[in-house]
């Protein structure tokens, strides 16, 4: 099925600049033929974009009628934003989409592969840092929608390996930064730190005389919560990295 709120093209209403709607839906229509998906209806919402609420919208509550009954396998819309404008509604989206796993994933944005592009930040090598990276990489995993304990996972890891770069790998006498990347695919989440400190290997605590080394516990914390986590070396650099499994349907049609 294919769904899309438009903004409505009235004098009473204008909208700058002006939606060419045809266009909009044809692009859809040209995305769900390239899959080899067959469409089975097409719903459109004429409301102000980002006014209306998803929940409030006879023909979105249509289509998602139509997927709970069987009737459609997915919706696909133009962008996220036709669909959920606000924090909110993408949480209750998340929610819904996660309650209907047994029928297979049913959401798929062609806007998705934008939002999901790899993101990349450098701070300065601070404590202050750890906060503003971490808010960064929640706002960066917002369209993937994860189960609220891979969020977590992800967030604490994060904290964890920006601390360690920080605190260990970065002397206090200089002037350095750290860069965190934030990369996906169909299945997994990973995170990436890189400091300049290629000298100093990540380790994990052996011996309980090692445990004054925050650097090891922050690395156990990792490997708990991460399915698999590694490094890679340059000549000046080190990178360690971390991968999660997200169990999302955002994006994807059955």
């Amino acid at each position: 099925m294919i769904y899309a709120c438009l903004p409505p093209a009235s004098p009473e209403a204008p909208v700058e600049p002006p939606v060419d709607t045809d266009r909009v839906i044809e692009s859809v229509r040209r995305y769900v033929a390239q899959r080899g998906w067959v469409v089975s209806a097409e719903f459109v919402d004429w409301a102000r974009v980002g006014e209306a609420p998803s929940w409030t919208r006879p023909r979105f509550r249509q289509a998602l009628a139509a997927v709970e009954a069987g009737q459609a396998s997915g919706i696909v819309t133009p962008s996220m934003g036709m669909v959920a404008a606000s924090p909110e509604e993408e949480t209750a989206l998340a929610q819904w989409q996660r309650r209907a796993l047994g029928q297979g994933p049913f959401l798929s944005a062609p806007a998705l592969a934008y939002a999901l592009r790899p993101q990349e930040r450098t701070v300065c090598a601070r404590p202050e840092a750890v906060g503003e990276v971490r808010a960064w990489v929640a706002q960066c995993l917002r369209p993937l929608a994860p189960a609220p304990e891979v969020l977590d996972a992800v967030l604490l890891c994060t904290t964890e390996l920006v601390t360690n770069a920080v605190n260990h790998a970065v002397p206090a006498r200089v002037r350095a930064s750290v860069t965190v990347n934030v990369s996906f695919d169909v299945s997994h989440v990973y995170i990436a730190v890189k400091d300049p400190a290629p000298h100093l290997l990540p380790k994990l605590v052996s011996h309980p005389a090692e445990e004054l080394d925050g650097n090891g516990r922050g690395l156990l914390l990792v490997e708990e919560l991460s399915e698999r986590w590694g490094h890679s070396l340059s000549q000046r650099t080190k990178q360690v990295w971390c991968a999660f499994p997200h169990h999302s349907t955002y994006g994807q049609v059955a």
